[in-house]
């Protein structure tokens, strides 16, 4: 008995979900006995607004410090809901994760409308589309570590599919706009998408041309101006500290060729046949609903490369920008690849000088087509996707998991931490924060990056990792407690923990071989000396 293509989907769903669980599991460490779930360490950046923000401190990093550090405000704000919960720290992050698996699994529906639309009902390729999505490792990783892709990718399948259908009837979408101007209170830049959607139908909807455009200009006006003098007045400015951080001070013609050469080697990596194989089997026969996916992910392709690519290029798939269109992509190469394997089975098998190996090939193309395309598109992280080792970021999770509770026991609650990292550590540390590349803190975030600008320099350019100012950190700020000392002495950070920190490593409770290093400040008051293991004050400075 054949299964409908409906019980597929929900078989595929079930197998995510159950995927999603061991992930989660993988994903978690213990630290000196204790179970610990930590996300993405910039999703701990927005947990730490989060926590604050619950306790009635504000959208803010550091309580008292009106800094806005984070661009998804509303994801925020449900985090700051379920630190409501009577929930230790140690496992509010798998509050998130199992969101953002249930995120998945509600985009897995919308991918199936999407499909349906592009494909039909009874074609395969609803299906494929979405198996692909379901084990596409980034948006896995992305969304399940605590990152607000689960969310969009379910508001922006919505738009897509109610897009599709408003073609479909000629009604007008106005929903559509109304949500993708809601969706940038999810993060700023899906400002972009809607300026895209806004232009596709303004040019092809030559009827209700004038109504696209007030639509979409009032969207931006409300939601995007209404941030802006939110912001203006809470913060006391007009862009998000991270828009400085990352888009001022650096020219733009080397950030933008930074962003192409890192989409590029995505497009290398994800295998470009594969990439373009879609693009070039529909070519000849684009409809208007696959133009409007083409369209939304060369835009979205368009804003990665513009802002220089993400922070974490390194590890391969498609960056936290990109894999928002991902989904999209999926339902036009599963399209392409049922047609294309269709043609090839009818041509070998009606052709009468076909051999027999020929001819058992062309019966089974597709699902040899299928299991190469799963595999390639996670090529950059087959080991982590078979759960073989610990997702990305994991290990170091439990570093600085351990190195917060280390701190919480050596320090008084007013000691401030000086941080690379400003999400894991200072969350489960529990004391104010320094960060010394910027991103809570306006002042680095304002100045010029510290990267040589040659022609051949521009790959050196990783968002939001390219300021500091070590006589600001450590000359005016003085953190208490440095784990983590930016550039390896660059700027001074190197003389001044020679001339001010004592140097300590410090062993882990539940290891005898697991050392950490960390400079107290020796001048400080908020250090518990007397409880500082290996600390012999006649060699204090």
């Amino acid at each position: 008995m054949a299964i409908s293509k409906r019980n597929i989907h929900i078989i595929i769903t079930a197998l995510f979900l159950a995927y999603a669980a061991a992930f989660i599991w993988r994903s978690s460490f213990d630290v000196f006995g204790e179970r610990y779930f930590s996300l993405f360490d910039d999703a701990m950046i927005s947990m730490r607004y989060a926590h604050n923000l619950a306790d009635g401190h504000g959208l803010v990093w550091n309580p008292g410090e009106r800094v806005e550090g984070v661009t998804n405000p509303l994801w925020a704000a449900y985090m700051a809901l379920v630190h409501k919960l009577p929930v230790p720290a140690s496992k509010i992050s798998l509050i998130i994760q199992i969101t953002g698996a249930f995120l998945l699994a509600l985009n897995l529906w919308m991918v199936r409308k999407i499909a349906t639309a592009i494909s039909g009902e009874k074609s395969l390729a609803t299906v494929l589309a979405v198996l692909f999505t379901a084990f596409y490792y980034p948006l896995i990783y992305w969304s399940v570590m605590g990152m607000e892709v689960g969310l969009l990718l379910v508001l922006m399948g919505f738009v897509v599919w109610k897009l599709l259908e408003a073609m479909e009837s000629e009604r007008f979408p106005w929903l559509v706009y109304l949500i993708l101007g809601f969706a940038t209170l999810v993060r700023i830049d899906i400002a972009v998408p809607l300026l895209a959607v806004t232009l596709f139908f303004a040019y092809g909807d030559k009827q209700d041309r004038m109504r696209h455009i007030f639509w979409g200009a009032a969207m931006i006006a409300v939601f995007i101006g209404g941030q802006t003098l939110v912001r203006y007045l809470y913060y006391g400015e007009l862009f998000p500290n991270t828009y400085y951080l990352k888009m001022v001070g650096y020219p733009m013609h080397l950030r933008i060729m930074r962003g192409l050469t890192v989409f590029l080697h995505f497009i290398w990596r994800s295998n470009i046949i594969f990439i373009a194989f879609p693009f070039i089997a529909l070519s000849g026969s684009w409809t208007r609903k696959q133009r409007l996916l083409v369209w939304l992910i060369a835009s979205q392709a368009s804003y990665a490369i513009y802002v220089g690519g993400d922070s974490w290029e390194h590890w391969g798939g498609s960056n936290r920008f990109v894999s928002i269109v991902m989904p999209l992509f999926f339902v036009l190469f599963a399209h392409a690849l049922v047609n294309v394997a269709k043609s090839v089975r009818e041509l070998t098998i009606s052709s009468k000088t076909a051999p027999p190996a020929a001819r058992s090939l062309a019966r089974h193309v597709l699902p040899v087509a299928v299991v190469l395309s799963l595999l390639q598109f996670n090529g950059h992280a087959l080991d982590e996707l078979f759960l073989l080792v610990q997702p990305n970021q994991v290990t170091l999770n439990k570093e600085l998991a351990q190195r917060a509770e280390i701190i919480k026991e050596f320090t008084t609650e007013d000691a401030t931490l000086g941080v690379t990292l400003a999400g894991v550590m200072p969350y489960f540390a529990e004391r104010p924060g320094i960060d010394m590349l910027g991103k809570c803190d306006s002042f680095i975030a304002h100045q010029d990056s510290k990267l040589p600008t040659g022609i051949w320099d521009f790959m050196q350019f990783v968002p939001g990792h390219t300021k500091w100012d070590m006589d600001h950190t450590f000359g005016e700020k003085k953190p208490d407690v440095i784990t983590h000392a930016w550039g390896g002495g660059r700027d001074k950070s190197g003389e001044y923990l020679r001339q001010h920190y004592n140097f300590l490593n410090i062993a882990a409770a539940d290891s005898d071989t697991t050392n950490y290093q960390f400079w107290f400040r020796a001048d400080s008051a908020r250090i518990l000396w007397d409880k500082v293991p290996g600390f012999d004050s006649k060699n204090s400075k």
